[in-house]
């Protein structure tokens, strides 16, 4: 609807400047609002929905494409190299396992001038690793959703060219 706003604004401005005539505007209002009431594709020819379609599919070969892209950036690796979509719980429970390996390491060691500082080391890497996961779990999350909405506003879109062809 913003397309049918900005053109019957733009009409409103060649009206006042006198570019165009009373019935000339009354004429162009007519053909965009009787342009923006059908849904696309209603009206075009058998080849326009054909070149519609062709276009709609492309896209979404080229949305496909983009998320495995992606998705194989964003997903995690364990230790064999084996890939696995990260979660944030995953990361909490991560960082608290680290974390709880560097407390144990700083109260267990018996020699407080290694333990202190080897367990605060592993508290950081703790940190650091829970909210890197955390991040990236959220960041695969956020790409997957937007996935979602571009494929479900594609397949509305070819259902709308599907059955103005059936018409």
């Amino acid at each position: 609807m913003d397309s049918l706003n900005s053109d019957l604004q733009f009409l409103e401005q060649l009206r006042r400047t006198g570019s165009l005539s009373d019935s000339e505007i009354e004429q162009a209002k007519a053909t965009l609002t009787a342009k923006y009431s059908q849904p696309p594709g209603s009206s075009a020819t058998p080849a326009e929905r054909r070149k519609r379609r062709n276009r709609l599919e492309n896209e979404r070969s080229q949305i496909e494409r983009n998320w495995r892209i992606k998705s194989e950036r964003l997903k995690a690796h364990d230790k064999y190299g084996r890939e696995y979509i990260p979660t944030k719980a995953g990361g909490v429970f991560g960082g608290i396992a680290l974390a709880a390996g560097g407390v144990f390491v700083a109260t267990q060691t018996g020699r407080w001038e290694i333990g202190v500082p080897l367990g605060l080391v592993l508290l950081t890497v703790a940190g650091v690793a829970g909210w890197g996961m955390w991040l990236k779990a959220q960041a695969y999350e956020d790409a997957e959703a937007q996935y979602k909405r571009d494929m479900m506003g594609l397949r509305d879109d070819l259902r709308q060219v599907d059955s103005a062809s059936r018409r």
